[in-house]
């Protein structure tokens, strides 16, 4: 506890947002070994954990207590046996819940507006209502909540005056996007990362028409190729690849 203790004012000092994975009985683990208090103490700075899956009801409400920013990552719901995230349950107690892609492996990528669905489903499925987690929210969660869990939304999250020109524009006109009556609906549970069009950051346009405005993606693909063979060699890889 004191190394964490010393991490937790070590993130304080810097002003920067202490980040870990929470599953399960890591709260209730940490209320066990080193009391109530002090678990809070260690959460009440900008927190954010990952993850968060079958969290029991203590943990649920401590971590609403502390704002605590989760960033709930819903393949992990799929090939891991720790239950899912209480998406709704953890909005409810208070907590600052966003989404992640986590990573490409095993088998996801690094779509984060094709996640948004898979949130929804899964605490569909586990409270048995549409009702908990809605498209609007689903579309806050990737955008002022992420900036708030991440203690960032003075700058961005959000378009108004005084903040970044952080800006991510869709293409609707695509047969699956259409025909469109509710936005939020269809960034949700249609659109994927193949239809966002133009992307902003702090002003200047990195991605304009489908096009990348700052790198060369040719390289960049080569370059992937060149440093997966190079990191492979050795490794017998293909006794591990199931056909």
């Amino acid at each position: 506890m004191d190394k964490a203790q010393q991490i937790r004012e070590i993130a304080d000092k810097h002003s920067v947002v202490l980040h870990s994975h929470a599953f399960v009985g890591s709260v209730d683990f940490a209320v066990k070994e080193f009391g109530e208090d002090v678990t809070k103490d260690l959460l009440k700075g900008p927190t954010l954990f990952a993850h968060c899956n079958g969290l029991g009801e203590q943990e649920i409400e401590i971590l609403g207590e502390c704002s605590t920013g989760i960033a709930v990552v819903p393949f992990t719901h799929e090939n891991l046996w720790y239950g899912v995230c209480p998406v709704s349950d953890l909005l409810q107690a208070g907590a600052q819940v966003t989404v992640s892609t986590d990573g490409s492996a095993p088998y996801t990528s690094y779509d984060l507006i094709g996640e948004l669905s898979r949130v929804a489903w899964a605490e569909w499925n586990r409270t048995g209502s549409q009702e908990t987690v809605l498209p609007a929210k689903l579309l806050r969660m990737v955008t002022i909540d992420a900036a708030r869990a991440l203690n960032i939304d003075e700058r961005v999250g959000s378009i108004e005056v005084g903040k970044q020109a952080d800006i991510t524009v869709i293409n609707f006109q695509k047969p699956h996007l259409t025909p469109c009556y509710s936005a939020p609906w269809m960034l949700s549970f249609y659109a994927n990362g193949n239809d966002v069009d133009t992307v902003i950051v702090d002003g200047e346009i990195l991605l304009q028409g489908g096009q990348y405005t700052n790198i060369d993606l040719d390289k960049v693909i080569e370059d992937a190729k060149f440093e997966s063979k190079k990191a492979l060699q050795g490794v017998e890889y293909q006794k591990y690849i199931f056909s």
